[in-house]
């Protein structure tokens, strides 16, 4: 409305089409100003899934200043690199843990058969159910990022009639013999971001970040 009054008033010349034209931009802008505000009003009021939240988060606490950076150490000095960094952020995240570069086998040691402790099926069997599982996969975006193992959420969700009781099995015998496959545990293949918590001062100390590790999916 205010385009066609624009072009009207600059065929004719006439101060009054011009003033038409301007009314007719004052009541767009102001439309506009109103509509944006219902349209952020309903967005925030309707944000109901995980995913959502922290893309609005995202949005609105966007701050280069808060990445990763030289850190305060325990003994009084700072790291001198960023790797030196991600070391410390390391050690006080996963204490214990080690840099191995070395392949992980997904074999047993020696190539014999594992004792496997007495179990209770029966328990294991209460706690995961295929219900349950099949909830879990239609609750994931169908296509995350899928890590190292490839395998999309889609996947799951599509294939879920045919895996769905062979992976059941997996869980509750993962459960029952209290043991994770040795791949499901393989964290060299999983990568690991640390987000730094919001609404801090500084962060200049390796408490102030949180690691996210995306593994596998299953």
């Amino acid at each position: 409305m205010a385009n066609k009054a624009f072009y009207k008033a600059y065929k004719t010349r006439e101060s009054k089409d011009w003033e038409i034209h301007k009314e007719a931009r004052r009541a767009f802008k102001k439309l506009l100003r109103r509509s944006k505000r219902e349209s952020w009003y309903s967005f925030c009021s309707h944000i109901e899934t995980v995913h959502e939240s922290p893309r609005l988060y995202k949005i609105l606490g966007k701050d280069c200043s808060t990445h990763v950076g030289m850190l305060h150490l325990q003994n009084g000095e700072w790291t001198k690199s960023l790797k030196e960094a991600y070391e410390h952020l390391l050690d006080v995240h996963f204490p214990g843990c080690c840099i191995n570069k070395m392949p992980m086998s997904v074999g047993t040691d020696d190539g014999r058969r594992k004792w496997i402790p007495s179990v209770n099926w029966s328990v294991a069997a209460e706690i995961v159910m295929e219900d349950c599982i099949r909830w879990a996969f239609s609750t994931m975006s169908p296509y995350k990022y899928p890590g190292e193992g490839r395998i999309f959420p889609a996947l799951l969700q599509k294939g879920g009639k045919h895996i769905l009781t062979p992976i059941c099995k997996i869980y509750q015998a993962s459960l029952a013999c209290r043991y994770i496959p040795k791949i499901w545990r393989n964290m060299e293949a999983c990568k690991v971001t640390f987000i730094p918590k919001p609404g801090k001062m500084d962060y200049t100390t390796a408490k102030l970040f949180q690691p996210i590790c995306l593994a596998s999916f299953l």
